[in-house]
């Protein structure tokens, strides 16, 4: 009796947890008579819909006035049990009640109806219920509409997952993101819905419903991971989106998935999505040791630090600097960020993320804890920090791995640097106008249009007359429309309109 005092208390705990571990105790002893039907009204959504479960379990008819107040809560789940509570106390009552609550001026009530009689009541009753369905999903009001759409994740119909879809485009992001949870209740209760995938996909570049719709993507389990891969590996696609999915498939479970990030680490051609992709692998670090897949963490370090070098290569080029001071952000390795020109700037901020990706594909291979740790102390600025860094890096590090990343990291001075990078790397210094006209030809790349615009910005703000004919066909011609605007205003603020195309 003690034990069950101490049980029947908890229930009245603040913590769901502790709620829900009584509830499941006094049933699964026949004490679900003890559940007070006041639970109903409880703060958590489970906690509710667990409450309605032992209730309709232990028959509680007389608790049948507090269910039906349910069919107006917020939570779709918690609604919908409640119409399959009442539903078992009275199946006939139940939808005789909730045909003229089609009627309600309250759309969770009318979203309730909906469900009940959709899902029990007979033809007319269904075809009725479709009717108000079409009404609400159509109404102007976005939250009228968001419990519309609440109603499509527990409602078994055929029509389901195609309305669901429709309700994926909505203009208002608090019913897309009832869309979105929806589908998810679709999915786990009937499996895999490939039609779904492609448009939740797209809604990762908006930033209202991007966390909503990941969980979703993640709840679809391992057969989603081809189409997201797909999507990830798209150069068509946009980047937002792009750079959204390797945290997804990193929550996915199988070997599937870690593989098809590993795989990105050599085909992706964007900074920021590499970054991405190690950042989810990072997650992962047990499948990737028990994978086999060293050997391609370590060719992916040394391709980054090649990236890395060959930027450094461009920076030099740009600035002239001497870089007496590598190892510490690419700014530095040139000159003082503030005195840069603003491609000079972009292409240090973006040097500084390949270095980051150069540490962080390290510590996949090596203790996190220690590689970051030398990471901080090589940004501090301070000489005794830097080098016990190189020290445990020059101790913990072995073959091609030390190599390539002590290359990122060495003492002497740039020029020496990158000589030693050329023949491995590729890497080349120029001119200043040679690395100029490089980026306004472009870079195959994620970031060249970018680069490119801040190029055309250098050559207007500089008057550099010797580029002057290389703006025209970026005018005229260019793929991306920012390089072609910003081409056409450089062109007109130089005069440049009767300027002849540079010869290809």
């Amino acid at each position: 009796m003690r034990t069950i005092e101490i049980v029947v208390q908890s229930l009245g705990s603040a913590e769901p947890r502790q709620v829900l571990h009584s509830l499941e105790i006094l049933e699964a002893n026949g004490r679900g008579h003890l559940v007070p039907p006041l639970l109903l009204y409880h703060d958590d959504a489970e906690v509710r819909r667990r409450t309605l479960q032992v209730l309709a379990a232990v028959g509680r008819r007389d608790a049948a006035a507090l269910v039906e107040r349910r069919l107006g809560d917020d939570d779709p789940d918690v609604r919908a049990e409640a119409i399959r509570v009442l539903t078992s106390f009275n199946a006939t009552d139940a939808c005789a009640v909730m045909l003229p609550r089609l009627r309600e001026p309250d759309p969770r009530v009318k979203g309730a109806a909906i469900t009940c009689l959709m899902n029990h009541g007979d033809e007319e009753m269904r075809r009725q219920a479709q009717a108000a369905l079409t009404d609400l999903l159509s109404d102007a009001a976005p939250e009228r509409r968001g419990e519309a759409v609440k109603v499509l994740g527990v409602l078994r119909h055929p029509e389901v997952e195609n309305l669901l879809l429709i309700a994926l485009y909505d203009h208002d992001p608090r019913a897309v993101r009832e869309a979105v949870q929806s589908a998810r209740r679709l999915a786990a209760r009937e499996g895999f819905k490939p039609a779904l995938v492609p448009r939740r996909v797209s809604l990762l570049m908006n930033r209202r419903v991007k966390q909503d719709v990941r969980e979703a993507l993640v709840a679809f389990g391992e057969p989603v991971v081809p189409a997201l891969v797909h999507f990830m590996n798209d150069p068509g696609e946009s980047v937002a989106v792009r750079r959204a999915l390797p945290k997804a498939l990193a929550r996915l479970p199988g070997r599937a998935a870690v593989a098809a990030l590993v795989d990105a680490l050599e085909s992706a051609d964007d900074t920021l999505l590499r970054a991405q992709v190690v950042e989810a692998l990072s997650l992962r670090r047990d499948d990737l040791r028990d994978g086999g897949f060293a050997p391609r963490i370590e060719a992916a370090i040394a391709a980054e630090a090649g990236v890395y070098l060959r930027c450094l290569g461009d920076l030099r080029s740009l600035t002239g600097g001497d870089g007496a001071a590598p190892g510490g952000p690419a700014a530095a390795a040139a000159a003082d960020a503030r005195e840069l020109n603003l491609l000079a700037q972009m292409i240090a901020e973006r040097n500084d993320d390949h270095l980051d990706t150069v540490f962080g594909l390290l510590a996949l291979l090596y203790p996190p804890h220690d590689v970051w740790a030398a990471h901080r102390s090589l940004a501090a600025g301070r000489h005794d920090l830097r080098a016990r860094a190189l020290e445990y890096l020059d101790n913990a590090l072995a073959g091609e791995v030390r190599r390539h990343f002590l290359a990122v990291l060495d003492d002497a001075p740039i020029d020496e640097r990158l000589r030693r990078a050329g023949r491995p790397h590729g890497v080349t210094v120029s001119s200043r106008s040679g690395a100029l006209a490089r980026f306004l030809d472009g870079r195959g790349d994620a970031d060249g249009p970018a680069l490119t615009v801040a190029a055309l910005y250098t050559v207007y703000s500089e008057r550099l007359a010797d580029l002057y004919p290389r703006v025209g066909p970026l005018a005229g011609g260019g793929r991306d429309p920012i390089v072609r605007e910003t081409a056409a205003w450089v062109a007109r603020g130089l005069g440049l309109e009767e300027v002849a195309p540079c010869p290809s």
